[in-house]
């Protein structure tokens, strides 16, 4: 088989020979060089493991932290709105002395009997001022009871 090679080339001109041996000498250091150059390039799959393991704890860590810090937003949220219950219950609680205060004023007003027509015009005008306050102190009663209703449904 070298016998017919060494034939064929000997049919070969000089350049034609200098081409070929450049053809291979080319063939050869790919084949030898081509393995380091590619390790060199490209990463190893252990690396990447590597890497994309220290992310997936990170991813971790990150998804910890958030449900903890939800967590947190939660309850200063309730607490928040715990408080302002709180506050509302104690206005409501105010509101309704203040009314039942009215009322016994009102009373008290209506049973003093005069005799002059200014004293009977000056009980009405305050009877009707009482009758707004308390209509006004009813209202606002019935808003912050609302509004605490609905923060306790929201809230739980």
């Amino acid at each position: 088989m070298f016998k017919y090679i060494s034939e064929i080339i000997g049919k070969f001109s000089m350049t034609q020979r200098i081409t070929a041996l450049v053809v291979l000498l080319i063939a050869i250091t790919t084949i030898t060089l081509g393995p380091s150059i590619l390790d060199a390039v490209s990463q190893d799959n252990e690396e990447l493991n590597l890497k994309v393991e220290r992310q997936r704890r990170q991813l971790i860590l990150l998804s910890n932290e958030v449900d903890s810090l939800t967590f947190v937003i939660r309850k200063n949220q309730r607490d928040c709105t715990n408080q302002i219950i709180e506050r509302e219950e104690e206005i409501y609680a105010q509101l309704d002395r203040l009314e039942r205060e009215l009322r016994s004023r009102n009373r008290n007003l209506s049973m003093i009997q005069s005799d002059t027509i200014v004293a009977s015009m000056k009980v009405r005008v305050v009877d009707n001022s009482m009758d707004d306050m308390m209509n006004g102190i009813k209202k606002i009663k019935k808003d912050i009871k609302v509004h605490v209703e609905e923060c306790k449904e929201n809230g739980q």
